[in-house]
């Protein structure tokens, strides 16, 4: 029965992510803890979600091990993992800041109207609506910043 129960419940995750309510704590969180599962390596985890377009970026941070020696097994096993969950989502997994970093501050100058680009839901990588950046438990009480995915020139999880 217990089999059971845990086929149904792992249906019904999926079910929820597809639904796209993500932004769920109790669905971060279980995101997160699939990930966290997959090295001990693996110290911090962000996102930068694009509903719209149904892409993610993961960012995470990885022990100095990790980094050296497991990087491409870590990354293949996160984007491996997080497929399962999110099989109609893109995905882009990093251990670097600086592209993280980039990408929120590309969504700040196009939410302030600072450049010419607009939000558009064709072809662009910028999400019309506002989405949630998910980042470490101490960020959760720093105002949450609408975020961009990936440059449309990288390729996402293949």
């Amino acid at each position: 029965m217990d089999a059971e129960k845990g086929k149904f419940q792992y249906a019904g995750l999926k079910f929820l992510y597809e639904m796209e309510l993500i932004e769920d704590p109790q669905l971060i969180n279980n995101l997160k803890l699939n990930i966290f599962n997959v090295s001990s390596c693996v110290r911090d985890v962000e996102f930068l979600s694009s509903y719209n377009h149904r892409a993610m970026l993961i960012y995470i941070d990885i022990s100095w091990i990790g980094r050296k020696f497991l990087l491409k097994r870590i990354e293949s096993g996160i984007l491996e993992r997080v497929t399962q969950l999110l099989p109609k989502f893109k995905f882009r997994v990093t251990a670097d800041r600086k592209i993280f970093d980039l990408s929120l501050e590309k969504v700040k100058t196009v939410l302030k109207g600072d450049s010419n680009e607009k939000p558009s839901s064709s072809g662009s990588t910028i999400a019309p609506a506002p989405v949630q950046s998910v980042g470490t438990p101490s960020s959760s009480e720093l105002p949450k910043e609408p975020n961009i995915l990936q440059d449309p020139d990288t390729k996402t999880g293949d």
